[in-house]
């Protein structure tokens, strides 16, 4: 593991990306570390990047409608997550305002409490993730946890199909860490055993601090201390095959060179067990897929299509 020191003098007029890893030189992070180590920057008490407060949070989580479907919750000893849900709810249900991290603290005592992509609810957060696609064409979204008190968490061990930067906004987060990425690439972390031997370290952050964890690496994290613990994960959300329907769909749909050559009925008046505008359709879309630039073309499209879901509006 590399540790880094974030230094109090960042410069302001860095980009998103640059921001959270710096000092790092970007080309050397992209070339050395990413996808390849866990990377810890010591904010050395330096004040946490501004992107989503505390405050923020609070709103927006006081805003959430009513079984909001990307807020989780989890408590001691009940292991649904629509019962864990329903019973935040009904809390929430007696707030006449946002309520403080301490009200919340006490409220949720032994809980964790997450908002899933919320970047499109803050506008700070919102335009990270909208630099950060367009200047390395990688989409993201934010995360919040809030661990309420000392051993809480989300969940036990595991790894995330994401690359994940985890910025300490609030209180204090021990992440216990193992460096062997997780091999069978095709498997989420419910379908694999979870490790056995100890961590290989395990890391404290504090706010200020930023972790970089790779995807399929493993790691549990636990609130530590007194106090509430807050942080959030930018995720770097990766393109799976599936995505790949999405825009062959869209070159049939979309495309008007492919429309002028495919009549709108594809299948033909004869006895054939594909008709002429099948098989038309089929090589259309065959020389379109063997182009040079059809990998750069797809991925290019998938990700404007992801990222449009964190630029959309995702009030209450």
């Amino acid at each position: 593991m590399i540790r880094h020191s974030l230094k109090t003098d960042r410069p302001g007029d860095l980009g998103a990306f640059e921001s959270l890893v710096y000092p790092i030189d970007l080309d050397a992070f992209f070339a050395d570390i990413w996808r390849k180590q866990i990377l810890l920057i010591d904010g050395e008490g330096a004040p946490p990047l501004p992107l989503i407060d505390t405050d923020q949070f609070l709103t927006v989580l006081y805003e959430a409608g009513l079984g909001s479907m990307p807020i989780r919750y989890t408590t001691p000893g009940v292991n649904s997550a629509e019962a864990n849900r329903d019973a935040f709810f009904r809390l929430k249900a007696k707030w006449e305002r946002p309520p403080s991290l301490s009200e919340l603290a006490v409220q949720t005592a032994g809980g964790t409490l997450v908002f899933d992509a919320i970047a499109g609810r803050v506008p700070r957060a919102k335009a990270w993730c909208r630099e950060i696609f367009k200047a390395k064409k990688l989409a993201c979204d934010f995360n919040a946890y809030f661990g309420s008190s000392e051993g809480a968490s989300a969940v036990g061990a595991h790894f995330d199909l994401e690359d994940v930067f985890i910025l300490q906004v609030e209180g204090q987060k021990d992440w216990h860490l193992w460096e062997a990425p997780e091999p069978s690439t095709g498997l989420t972390w419910s379908d694999c055993e979870t490790p056995t031997a100890p961590p290989d370290q395990i890391v404290r952050l504090s706010p200020g601090d930023i972790l970089y964890v790779p995807r399929r690496r493993w790691h549990w994290p636990k609130t530590v201390g007194d106090g509430a613990s807050f942080h959030l994960t930018l995720q770097v959300v990766p393109l799976y095959a599936k995505d790949i329907a999405r825009w062959i769909e869209s070159l049939l749909q979309g495309d008007e060179a492919l429309e002028r050559g495919i009549s709108y009925a594809l299948s033909s008046p004869d006895d054939q067990p594909l008709g002429a505008g099948m098989k038309k359709a089929i090589a259309l879309l065959q020389s379109e897929l063997e182009k040079p630039d059809a990998a750069g073309r797809a991925e290019l499209f998938l990700t404007m299509r992801r990222m449009k879901q964190v630029f959309a509006d995702k009030g209450a």
